[in-house]
């Protein structure tokens, strides 16, 4: 998780069985080696089957890095990634993601033999969500596709439900969290009116949980 706005050069990590009891929370220190980053936000994970180690991506701004364009130097954000095994030791700290643009919120996922990033396009005229596509879940990633969602839209997140891929967004102007559907990552559907999330909810991530543990994390 994002453990603050600006200043801090890591994520935080906890780590459960049950989604109920967690251990001692970690803070793990991954832009060191760029000390004058500026924050490190919106950690999210994606398992690598055939590396067998997991892959976390976040945001950075590390100033004068990038053109500005039309970003303050301090807010002209990147991807970046680590790589790990055990949640003990960590990779460097390398580029992720370079659209040209400031990005935050990278999501990867695995759709057949294809990789594919849902991202936030971070710039002032946009802030809306892209996705672009890699045959690795490193990428290089191509083909970054046009927005498909309104302006003032970020923290997507998908999960694969039958023969479709729901990308869960929060619409943070509009106080609402929306979804959009999708087979082929070429057509999408605006599905906001069809799903729920509790009220206040903001920038999450969903994912699967076997039934038994949702019970219990349920009644606990």
């Amino acid at each position: 998780w994002t453990t603050g706005w600006r200043g801090d050069q890591g994520f935080g990590y906890a780590s459960s069985k049950d989604l109920i009891h967690w251990p001692e929370q970690q803070f793990v220190p991954v832009m060191t080696n760029e000390p004058t980053t500026v924050n490190v936000w919106a950690p999210e994970l994606f398992y690598d089957e055939r590396g067998k180690q997991f892959i976390v991506v976040w945001a950075s701004t590390i100033p004068w890095r990038y053109p500005e364009k039309l970003e303050a130097t301090n807010n002209n954000h990147r991807l970046y990634f680590t790589m790990t095994r055990d949640f003990k030791v960590f990779a460097p700290a390398k580029l992720f993601f370079e659209p040209g643009f400031s990005v935050i919120d990278g999501f990867v996922l695995k759709d057949v033999n294809r990789y594919v990033l849902v991202h936030k396009d971070n710039a002032r005229p946009m802030l809306n969500i892209r996705v672009a596509f890699g045959i690795t879940p490193l990428g290089p990633w191509h083909d970054v596709s046009e927005p498909l969602t309104e302006k003032f839209t970020e923290g997507p997140c998908a999960l694969k439900i039958g023969d479709d891929w729901l990308i869960y967004f929060d619409a943070y102007r509009e106080k609402i969290y929306g979804a959009l559907k999708t087979c082929d990552f070429k057509t999408f559907t605006n599905i906001t009116k069809e799903v729920s999330f509790p009220e206040g909810h903001k920038h999450g991530t969903a994912l699967r949980v076997p039934r038994e543990i949702l019970d219990k994390l349920l009644w606990a």
